[in-house]
């Protein structure tokens, strides 16, 4: 009776850590399906491999929809500290800069980026002048030119003459404003186009150091800038890019693409200190179970 009170619980840790340590081999091994002839084996292959693509699925829609949704990584791509470092690099670019005396015109060809950088400046051309003088024309802002300068002629006429023409001009109005309009229409783009390349020139005139100098006294003004059309952007476009990345199907795909191997050697390195804590938790359930037996 008393060798029993030592054996029981010894027998019932034994068998307690033994299932334990089983139940988990067996959540991965065996790899893959097992048969005897025609006869599927039982729990083969173990747990994790059987139901990989619906383990991955489930993941992903985890990830995706509550540790990295789009309120969260909008969050973290607009941490202050991300504008901290960028404004770090920033100073740290004007520094450098104010080193080179070269003209911008050369560095650019130095670099191998006058060719991209003409492109881009004829792309801004046409789309600043483009756009502005079809602001302009949509706007009210010519109907109130003419009115305005009209106006101002009649004031200057002699009071006969002023009533005189006050209905034909009054008649004229209409199409003098259309007939601006169209002008601004096919001159405009041109007109303002002229301008950009004429203060494109001129940059490319100045000296890099000069440049550095002009951005160093506005950098705080530039990185504001610069850090509000980012969040901006961010705010505006980042469910949309976040939906078109698909983290879950990326995840997904990510995990059913490892080997069975790689899948369990990962689980075990996050979870070995757990499923170690299981394992003798079982062992020690084992050891009650086989005092509780010799009480009753």
């Amino acid at each position: 009776m008393q060798l029993a009170w030592i054996t029981a619980p010894l027998i019932g840790g034994l068998i307690g850590l033994i299932t334990n340590s089983l139940a988990i081999k067996m959540l991965f091994r065996p790899h893959r399906a097992i048969y005897i002839g025609h006869f599927h084996v039982p729990f083969t292959p173990g747990l994790i491999p059987k139901e990989k693509e619906r383990i991955a699925k489930a993941i992903g829609e985890v990830i995706s929809k509550y540790l990295l949704d789009d309120a969260t990584i909008r969050k973290a791509i607009c941490d202050p500290k991300i504008k901290e470092k960028v404004a770090g690099y920033i100073h740290h670019l004007i520094v450098r800069m104010k080193q080179v005396t070269i003209s911008l015109e050369v560095f650019l060809d130095q670099k191998g980026l006058s060719d991209p950088a003409n492109i881009l400046e004829t792309r801004l051309r046409n789309s600043i002048g483009d756009y502005v003088t079809g602001a302009v024309v949509e706007s009210n802002l010519v109907d109130d030119l003419i009115e305005n300068a009209l106006s101002s002629v009649q004031n200057e006429m002699n009071p006969i003459v002023a009533k005189l023409a006050k209905n034909p001009l009054a008649t004229a109005k209409p199409q003098i404003v259309a007939h601006t309009k169209e002008m601004l229409r096919k001159q405009g783009p041109e007109m303002i186009g002229g301008y950009i390349d004429q203060k494109y020139m001129e940059i490319c005139d100045y000296k890099i150091c000069d440049l550095a100098l002009l951005a160093e006294e506005h950098e705080k003004e530039v990185i504001d800038y610069l850090w509000d059309k980012y969040v901006y952007f961010i705010d505006q476009k980042s469910a949309s890019l976040i939906k078109a990345l698909n983290l879950q199907k990326i995840v997904e795909d990510r995990i059913i693409g490892y080997d069975v191997v790689q899948l369990e050697n990962m689980i075990l390195s996050i979870s070995k200190k757990e499923l170690n804590a299981l394992v003798w938790l079982g062992g020690l359930l084992g050891m009650l179970m086989g005092f509780v037996n010799l009480l009753f």
